[in-house]
């Protein structure tokens, strides 16, 4: 409804192709619950929401607008059973094999 889930899938993607440490991916994905204007986002948000279903409690709509790591890590789990590791995903669905995430690498990390 945000694209928060999965802009935030893909984003995390992006950074496990280019080797960003999982402990600095999830840190990453969390941010959807506190950076920029969290109570602006839930308000646009919940308007959306309440028209499709109507009257909801704001601690739903909290839960709804926000993200926990166990949405990234069942994400996660999903894409290595089915796959066997993430650079398989990677690879088969967005042909983006080892040396396309070297390339993907150098072009967007600093070292």
């Amino acid at each position: 409804m945000a694209g928060k889930d999965r802009t935030g899938i893909a984003v995390a993607l992006l950074h496990a192709a280019i080797g960003v440490h999982p402990d600095d991916i999830l840190a990453d994905y969390l941010l959807t619950n506190t950076a920029g204007d969290v109570e602006a986002r839930i308000a646009s948000g919940a308007a959306t929401v309440r028209a499709i279903t109507g009257p909801l409690d704001e601690a739903v709509l909290r839960v709804l607008m926000g993200v926990e790591a166990a949405y990234l890590e069942s994400a996660w789990a999903a894409i290595d059973e089915r796959y066997g590791s993430r650079d398989t995903y990677l690879e088969r669905e967005l042909g983006l094999d080892a040396a396309g995430r070297e390339r993907l690498r150098a072009a967007l990390s600093e070292d």
